[in-house]
């Protein structure tokens, strides 16, 4: 399995690392034909976070209708729109309505899945980038 395109995470807390880094994985399976699961689960693994594999295909699933189009994806350089909304989500500095306009159906279910993540990322006690998983 290739690595994604990694942003320069440093300044942003381990578990939005994660999530941009299987957000990633995501569009790339999907884009791919490839299982979008068993690819997570792979990704998510060396992290500790493999029980996050189901709740990021569904939040990113979500979050893809919600938009009504495909999320896009940055790269090594930087984050994408679409990326930071995400993120922006999640630290509730953005509400539903001004990150993304859509029918209400779509909005709670994106909420949900929001809040299932999050609380799912903190149980996950995510290991840092780097740490020895010996």
């Amino acid at each position: 399995m290739t690595l994604h395109s990694r942003p320069p995470h440093t300044d942003i807390p381990d578990q939005h690392a994660v999530l941009v880094d299987a957000a990633r994985c995501w569009r790339t399976a999907r884009d791919t034909g490839g299982a979008v699961q068993p690819t997570l689960f792979r990704l998510l693994r060396r992290r500790r976070a493999d029980m996050l594999a189901p709740v990021i295909d569904s939040l990113m699933t979500l979050y893809e209708a919600a938009l009504g189009r495909p999320v896009v994806m940055g790269d090594a350089r930087a984050l994408s729109r679409d990326e930071r909304r995400l993120l922006g989500l999640f630290e509730r500095s953005q509400g539903l309505g001004s990150a993304i306009a859509c029918g209400d159906s779509r909005s709670i279910a994106l909420a949900c899945a929001i809040s299932s993540t999050v609380i799912m990322i903190n149980l996950a006690k995510i290991v840092p980038q780097g740490a020895f998983l010996g």
